[in-house]
């Protein structure tokens, strides 16, 4: 009767067993959701101003966010948080001719060390 007994609880582990192992997983980790909004991106003019609004989602726990323009590079704190938002002026210089492209680069990594690079590019319109 005991034997009996062991075995089927030894059955059942089993079973359980092979239930969570066929369940769906929880998801694994991915590298941060990175957005770029630039106000105003149809009428940039040099010289000018830009107002530029970064922001990165990470479940999982954000270690940095950067915005680079040109040589100007911009570290922001995330306090390790799961999302982070920062808005910046990013000052364009005299004497681009219209036409001209000009890249801003963000650049977030989680606390895993997964990175997501985004690039948004504005053109001088006058």
């Amino acid at each position: 009767m005991i034997l009996m007994r062991r075995s089927l609880n030894a059955l059942a582990l089993l079973g359980a067993t092979a239930f969570l192992a066929c369940s769906p997983s929880r998801p694994r980790p991915g590298p941060p959701r990175v957005n770029i909004v630039v106000e105003n991106s149809s009428t940039i003019t040099s010289p000018d101003t830009i107002t530029v609004t970064v922001s990165a989602i990470d479940d999982d726990g954000l270690d940095s966010l950067n915005l680079q323009w040109g040589t100007l590079v911009f570290e922001f704190n995330t306090e390790f948080g799961v999302e982070a938002t920062e808005t910046v002026e990013l000052p364009v210089p005299a004497g681009l001719p219209p036409g001209t492209r000009r890249d801003i680069f963000v650049v977030a990594r989680d606390l895993f060390g997964q990175r997501t690079v985004e690039q948004e590019t504005i053109r001088i319109s006058q």
